[in-house]
């Protein structure tokens, strides 16, 4: 294979205007995968060790300074993938992500730049030593990834937790350059092998459990309305069955197991088995779309849940909402209690308010979060569980038993639902991408292969 020509390696502790540069040359052959690298200082610390390390395996460009923005970075990126490359790494943001809105724009103007099929960003390590808080700037790159299929976000942050990875809170140490090494030459592999299942962090979830608990299966909703079993769970009719052509926004199965409802953002409830229909908001002009329905498994009855927190209770009773409450952000969704008699409301911002007889035990509502919290599951004995986004998982009463970051997984999908295993002591969260993942004694019955352009919007358990 034939190594890239290398113009230039200034091999030096972080000195102003310092940088390291390698070209690509002409590649050797078709199937030598080209990777550039722009970064600001942050990445400069590792120049030298990825030198090394990529120069052998790829068609490799280096290409960072200090004092850098996001800004400048587009014109970069711009130049040296004139033609296109087959994986961008960026480490940018440092200097200019202390307001989300100015950085976005410069993201998607170097995104908008980039002619690669793969772009690597990585997320900025937060320390309070730094300049910038960079949790908003990191949420918008999350953000970003969400709209373009090219883009992953690789955590550096949640990886570089040790003290001796950096010196100052930020720029490299030995150890902390051959550790972000590693993960970028992770996260490569895993673009250029577009293996969803790919790890580059460290694997912290607890060990599984040794009793699986018992259960038929489960269910998942598509956003064309199409109900796709797993495992041994029937199949009762959908909304592409019955032709409704609606959006579905959530699901939910008969204490029975024998059939289920599918509210659509419009508030039509739908019933397939032997699900029983109470009423709905299809005669009302909402004031915004619903996103959940709930159900007691001690009643027949449902409540939901629309965008602007307003809940509406049909067989079971309304127990209050946040209406007379001024919120930091909106409510999101609504977990009952077993009883039925009670509920809790569920903010985007993990807030976590009470109602009847369901009890308080903790909210994230004064954390700072990687991303924005989607719902709640609770478990019989009324502790429960919150869960983000990005599969984070924030346990308040109930026991820790894992979350999708903590697989290590390079590429974290996005999470849509949570459900609960029979014992509580267990738990199932669905990607996006027909994926299901299992904690706990949660059965791994795996997940879905959706048709092209779909993507799950809520998952029921039998």
């Amino acid at each position: 294979m034939k190594r890239p020509r290398q113009l230039a390696i200034i091999a030096a502790a972080l000195v102003a205007s310092t940088t390291i540069v390698s070209a690509i040359a002409d590649r050797a052959d078709a199937t030598t995968p080209s990777v550039a690298v722009v970064g600001d200082s942050v990445i400069l610390g590792a120049g030298t060790e990825m030198n090394d390390r990529f120069d052998a395996d790829f068609d490799f460009t280096f290409d960072a300074a200090e004092s850098r923005s996001t800004l400048t970075g587009a014109s970069i990126v711009g130049s040296l993938t004139n033609t296109e490359v087959d994986v961008l790494v960026v480490a940018l943001g440092h200097n200019d992500a202390g307001n989300a809105d100015i950085f976005r724009a410069r993201a998607q103007a170097l995104l908008d730049a980039a002619n690669a099929r793969n772009i690597i960003w990585l997320t900025m390590r937060r320390d309070p030593r730094n300049t910038f808080d960079y949790t908003p700037a990191n949420q918008v790159l999350r953000e970003l990834a969400a709209s373009d299929g090219r883009m992953t976000v690789t955590d550096w942050d949640s990886t570089a937790r040790d003290s001796n990875l950096t010196w100052d809170g930020l720029h490299l140490t030995g150890a902390g350059a051959a550790l972000m090494t590693d993960l970028v030459e992770s996260a490569i592999e895993a673009a250029l092998t577009t293996d969803p299942t790919a790890t580059c962090r460290p694997q912290t979830n607890p060990a599984p459990a040794t009793n699986v608990a018992t259960g038929d299966g489960y269910w998942i909703l598509d956003n064309a309305g199409e109900i796709h079993p797993v495992g041994e769970v029937e199949h009762h009719g959908d909304l592409i069955t019955q032709s409704t052509g609606s959006f579905p926004a959530s699901m939910r199965a008969t204490p029975s197991g024998d059939g289920y409802w599918i509210v659509d953002e419009n508030g039509e409830v739908h019933t397939f088995g032997d699900a029983e229909f109470k009423g709905d908001m299809r005669a009302v002009e909402l004031n915004a779309p619903i996103r959940r329905l709930e159900t007691p498994e001690s009643q027949s009855g449902y409540w939901l849940v629309a965008a602007d927190g307003g809940v509406f209770a049909f067989g079971v009773e309304f127990h209050g909402s946040t209406g007379a409450i001024v919120l930091k952000a909106p409510v999101i969704s609504l977990a009952s209690t077993a009883d039925g008699l009670g509920y809790w409301l569920v903010a985007s911002d993990g807030g976590v308010f009470t109602f009847g007889t369901s009890r308080f035990h903790g909210s994230t509502g004064a954390m700072t979060l990687n991303a924005a919290v989607i719902d709640m599951a609770v478990r019989p004995d009324g502790t429960y569980w919150l869960y983000a986004h990005d599969g984070g998982v924030f346990s308040f009463g109930a026991p820790f038993l894992g979350s999708v970051p903590g697989l290590g997984l390079c590429q974290l999908p996005e999470t849509v639902a949570m459900r609960v295993s029979s014992t509580g002591d267990g738990y199932w969260l669905a990607a996006a991408d027909g994926r299901v993942f299992a904690f706990g004694d949660a059965a791994d019955l795996g997940g879905v292969e959706l048709p092209d352009g779909r993507t799950v919007v809520d998952m029921a358990t039998s």
